[in-house]
């Protein structure tokens, strides 16, 4: 009996412990706080990657400035434009997720009117098997109408096995948490059998 009693209370906390990681969910900033920028939440993506003045999401390398820029070989696919709503400087968007069947890494592309103030355009990479998300712009120089468009890109073959190439893999911080629950339990397993 007491066994199942510390067993079923060490699995209590160490599902405590996952809930508050998952809980701390963080925007990520794309790029510079000095210029016009975005929040995205980091539940909903990895990494800013880049940001710049121009265009993006055109179908092609010679009319979209993030492509443009990168050096030949990079690996980039344009796979069109998104679905997103807009209220003021906030907003969503929603990608065609049967692309991650095809593709091992997604990355949504923002382009906002802003005059040709920096920065026009963003990219962030999804985190895997991420569908839809919510995004606020930041207009430093307060000029524009606001966001024109919502592409995505795709980068590396998924290999036929669906989601982003380890979406279902726990992340290291989850893991060493999930150990020390154990190590815990263990702990106090081993204390009840001595007494």
């Amino acid at each position: 009996m007491k066994i199942t009693k510390f067993f079923a209370y060490g699995i209590l906390m160490t599902g405590m412990f996952l809930a508050q990681g998952a809980a701390s969910a963080a925007d990520i900033m794309c790029e510079t706080f000095a210029n016009n920028h975005m929040n995205v939440s980091d539940a909903t993506v990895t990494a800013c990657i880049d940001a710049g003045v121009g265009n993006i999401g055109q179908g092609n390398q010679a009319n979209d400035d993030f492509l443009n820029q990168l050096p030949s070989g990079h690996g980039y696919n344009t796979i069109g434009y998104q679905t997103f709503t807009q209220t003021g400087l906030n907003g969503t968007f929603t990608i065609d997720s049967s692309q991650w069947n095809t593709y091992a890494d997604l990355f949504v592309g923002f382009k906002f009117g802003t005059g040709n103030q920096p920065d026009e355009w963003f990219i962030y990479q999804l985190n895997d098997l991420v569908s839809s998300g919510s995004w606020e712009f930041v207009d430093v120089y307060g000029k524009g109408n606001g966001l024109s468009h919502v592409s995505l890109y795709g980068r590396g073959d998924d290999g036929g096995g669906g989601g982003g190439g380890g979406g279902n893999v726990p992340e290291p911080g989850s893991l060493a948490l999930l150990g020390l629950g154990l190590a815990a339990l263990g702990s106090r397993l081993r204390k009840s059998r001595t007494a």
